[in-house]
């Protein structure tokens, strides 16, 4: 904070979590009922760090997978819950032109266990699924509205910021350009 000279509410800034990165995993889990829900969402959640660290031993810590640390609710799906997780390669790997890493047998067995869970009753439902930025579904977002992409550039910027303080997040002092207008932060 002293280094940059950043006021301490700079330290209280929002982690642009939907912006930084380009892949992610989106976890959907719903039930029958409130306590059902209710019950099953402590399974779940309990069991997604799992998933992160399988993924990062599947892909030999080539591939790292950050949870979001909160959970999001469509209001026109009752008794639903979703959650995501960043998809990044890991800094100073070479990515070689089109690879791709397979997931699938990776997210079949994370649902194979939580499907294991002892107070499982019919209507307990999970989906599993890679989704592109471009791609989140609009209720992540503040009033549902999907705020303007940054740039390349600008991405770039939040992600070497988050990489050069050892995976934590601290906000660059730029300015950062959105597509058709300023959005300043300092």
């Amino acid at each position: 904070m002293e280094k940059n000279k950043a006021g301490w509410m700079t330290l209280f800034e929002p982690f642009p979590f939907f912006e930084v990165y380009r892949n992610y995993l989106q976890i959907d889990i719903a039930a029958e009922n409130d306590d059902d829900l209710r019950k099953w969402k402590g399974w779940v959640e309990s069991r997604i760090r799992q998933l992160a660290l399988k993924i990062e031993g599947d892909t030999k810590s080539m591939l790292q997978c950050h949870p979001h640390p909160g959970e999001f609710s469509d209001k026109s799906r009752p008794f639903h819950y979703c959650y995501f997780m960043g998809l990044q390669r890991k800094a100073g790997t070479n990515a070689q032109e089109g690879e791709q890493f397979d997931m699938r047998l990776t997210m079949e067995e994370f649902k194979r266990s939580v499907l294991m869970y002892i107070s499982w009753s019919p209507g307990m439902w999970i989906h599993v699924c890679h989704v592109r930025r471009k791609n989140i579904p609009p209720f992540v977002f503040p009033g549902g509205i999907r705020p303007p992409q940054l740039t390349k550039v600008a991405r770039e910027t939040l992600s070497t910021a988050k990489t050069k303080h050892g995976g934590k997040w601290q906000q660059p002092l730029k300015v950062y350009k959105r597509r058709g207008r300023d959005a300043s932060k300092a």
